[in-house]
C-alpha cells in the first residue's frame, strides 16, 4: 500500500470527514442513522471509490482513454460488491 499513492493517507482524519459526511446523507435517504451499520460500510466504500478512482479517473483521461467507460467499470465492480438489502421475514 505504501507503493500505491491512491492507497496513502496523508490525513486519515480526511477520510474520516468524508465518510462520516456521506453516512450523514445515506442515512438521511435511508431513514436510518447515520451510525447504522449498513450505512456506515456503504459509506467507506464510497469514500474508498472516491479516492481510488480519482486516480484512475486522471490516468484515463492523461491516457486518452473514455474516462465515461472507466467510471462505468468502477461504478459497476461497486455495484456487484455491495450487499443486497436484507429480505424481510
Amino acid at each position: 500500500m505504501r507503493d500505491t499513492p491512491a492507497l496513502r493517507v496523508r490525513d486519515p482524519r480526511n477520510h474520516e470527514r468524508l465518510e462520516r459526511g456521506i453516512a450523514g446523507a445515506l442515512g438521511v435517504c435511508a431513514g436510518t442513522g447515520a451510525d447504522d451499520l449498513r450505512i456506515r460500510l456503504d459509506s467507506t466504500r464510497i469514500g474508498g471509490l472516491l479516492r481510488l478512482g480519482g486516480a484512475g479517473w486522471v490516468a484515463a483521461a492523461n491516457a486518452e482513454a473514455s474516462v465515461g467507460e472507466y467510471v462505468r467499470q468502477v461504478l459497476g465492480a461497486l455495484d456487484a460488491s455491495l450487499l443486497p438489502p436484507p429480505h424481510p421475514g
